[in-house]
């Protein structure tokens, strides 16, 4: 199956069911602002909150006749293998403290903004549209680290 019947099937299964607006996270994007992006095989999906795991869910039962397997891990994230494409879904990792860290800097933050600030490096907080159109930095500092090749 292709990735973008994948991610219109996962879109349409968060809006069916009310959920929060998933994105891809980490690596793709990253890799797609590179133009290192040759072939994706690898994809994290994030909503920054619990609606993650009812996606994670949902889209298991959905595909459930073709995932090679559906695993949900010791720190909480899903993942899923559907042919080639392995697919995980966020735990919503936050560092300790985060909400005051982010306070401190004068950051509004919202738990999407606090699991991105909660990730390894700037460069893999990039968010990009299921429809593989748009690509956001709500950090404001993915981009210009990556244009000035600094893994922060």
């Amino acid at each position: 199956m292709k990735l973008k019947k994948i991610l219109n099937i996962i879109q349409f299964l968060s809006e069916k069911h009310g959920l929060s607006k998933p994105w891809i996270v980490g690596g793709a994007p990253r890799d797609k602002v590179l133009n290192r992006l040759d072939n994706i095989s690898d994809i994290d999906l994030t909503t920054g909150d619990q609606a993650i795991f009812t996606l994670a869910k949902e889209t298991s039962l959905y595909f459930s006749s073709i995932i090679e397997y559906f695993k949900v891990m010791n720190d909480r994230h899903a993942s899923m293998k559907i042919g080639d494409l392995k697919i995980d879904f966020s735990n919503n990792f936050n560092v300790k403290n985060i909400k005051s860290i982010l306070q401190q800097k004068s950051i509004k933050s919202n738990s999407l903004i606090e699991e991105l600030y909660s990730r390894d490096f700037t460069c893999n907080t990039l968010l990009w549209s299921l429809d593989l159109k748009n690509i956001l930095d709500l950090t404001n500092l993915a981009m210009n680290d990556l244009k000035n090749k600094n893994i922060i």
